[in-house]
């Protein structure tokens, strides 16, 4: 089935999100076939407001959003060079299929100007389609 054509093996996230702020993460997954273009991912974010999740809307490809061509997005095109966040990671597409693992990968997450905080708790919902056909689909709390 394509559920099991990536295994999140682990993922550690912090259990609540400061924005702006430091975003610490370890994970492993293993493809089990190989990710060609086209790759398509759609994404929604949820933040906890009170008892409740509201989704975030997508602004400036940040919050709930589709990405249709992800291998033609920076750092993904072929003629950028890799951020150092990546390590040893690969960062274009073709993906191959493989265990990939990253131990304490920190990224900065800038200030946004909102009339609200978006420090807090989130939930995530993540589809990924390959060649048009579901690859994968987790849902994070």
């Amino acid at each position: 089935s394509p559920i099991e054509d990536l295994v999140l093996n682990e993922l550690e996230l912090p259990s609540t999100i400061n924005i702006p702020g430091r975003l610490t993460l370890s994970a492993s997954a293993t493809l089990l076939k190989d990710i060609m273009s086209p790759l398509q991912i759609d994404v929604k974010l949820y933040k906890k407001v009170v008892f409740d999740y509201f989704e975030i809307p997508c602004v400036g490809n940040i919050g709930s959003c589709s990405y249709a061509h992800v291998c033609s997005l920076d750092p993904l095109a072929k003629d950028k060079s890799c951020p150092a966040e990546f390590g040893k990671l690969p960062c274009k597409c073709p993906f191959k299929a493989n265990t990939y693992t990253v131990s304490g990968i920190s990224f900065y997450i800038p200030p946004v100007n909102t009339p609200i905080s978006l420090s807090g708790e989130y939930k995530l919902e993540v589809h990924i389609n390959v060649e048009g056909s579901e690859y994968a689909c987790y849902l994070f709390y």
